[in-house]
């Protein structure tokens, strides 16, 4: 998809712009489905914001200063189901018959902000510039109607070129028991 749209501040009486905001959005630019056999899928997606700030003189109608604001984001998420009705062979058990699926899910997000500004004829200066990834594994396992069960794990990690860095490392292990 693209949008774009523009808003204009005027002074009415001088005739002239005094301030203009432009929004271009890609959402998504680029976005893709696909299922490589029987119960894995996969989808990718990719979508890009731009906002242009421009600011002028209020009695000239001179351009005084512009900002720009580029947000990007990459998106990627597998999906893979795995179910036994004939049962799990196992060793010295041999086959063992219980309905159970597991569910694996893997979510991958990269975005990145940039915050720009400059001076009329002056170069753009970078005010922010922040990325971040993060993994998010996810594996349930559903043993009957009224047992089930999961792990789920998140490795995010921040970066700002201007300023600090954070890291998250996060692991749930649940456990759903239905009376």
């Amino acid at each position: 998809g693209y949008t774009r749209s523009v808003r204009e501040d005027r002074n009415l009486d001088l005739g002239f712009i005094t301030g203009k905001v432009e929004t271009i959005n890609r959402n998504p630019l680029l976005a893709v489905n696909f299922r490589l056999w029987r119960s894995l899928s996969m989808s990718a997606n990719y979508t890009v914001k731009q906002t242009n700030n421009f600011r002028y003189n209020n009695t000239t109608g001179e351009l005084l200063s512009e900002s720009r604001t580029i947000n990007k984001s990459v998106g990627l998420t597998a999906k893979w189901n795995f179910s036994a009705p004939s049962g799990i062979a196992l060793p010295l058990f041999g086959r063992v018959k219980f309905k159970s699926t597991v569910s694996f899910d893997l979510n991958i997000r990269y975005t990145s902000n940039k915050n720009q500004t400059a001076n009329a004829g002056g170069p753009f200066v970078d005010r922010r510039d922040q990325s971040e990834i993060a993994v998010s594994p996810v594996i349930s396992y559903t043993f009957s109607r009224q047992i089930r069960g999961g792990i789920t794990a998140l490795w995010q990690d921040n970066y700002d070129r201007l300023g600090r860095n954070s890291h998250v490392r996060q692991l749930q292990i649940w456990t759903e028991i239905r009376f």
